[in-house]
């Protein structure tokens, strides 16, 4: 699907959002600030063969995008996951409990 549904939480309703900047499956969606963040997902690679196209494999993005509500487009930020990954959980958390963890 190249297009994306988006959730408009003001109207509770589904609008046909924009392509996103590459094809992914299994991305991760998060709230954020008054839109969301779409993290990582899996891209799918294919070969052609004279009679059809054959998968290569699974291979996850460490790119995260940021919907803009407001242009109703995608932001590819520029901070990049440390592991590319799909099928992940994630949340946003307070800056403390990461700072308390990772020092």
């Amino acid at each position: 699907m190249p297009s994306t549904p988006v959730h408009r939480a003001v109207s509770s309703c589904f609008f046909t959002g924009p392509h996103l900047p590459a094809p992914r499956f299994l991305a991760t969606a998060v709230p954020f600030d008054d839109t969301f963040l779409l993290i990582g997902g899996y891209r799918i690679t294919t070969y052609r063969t004279f009679e059809r196209s054959e998968p290569q494999g699974e291979i996850p993005h460490d790119t995260v995008l940021m919907f803009d509500p407001k242009e109703e487009k995608w932001v590819t930020l520029d901070d990049k996951l440390a592991t590319p990954r799909a099928m992940a959980a994630a949340a946003i958390v307070p800056r403390s409990i990461v700072d308390a963890k990772c020092s």
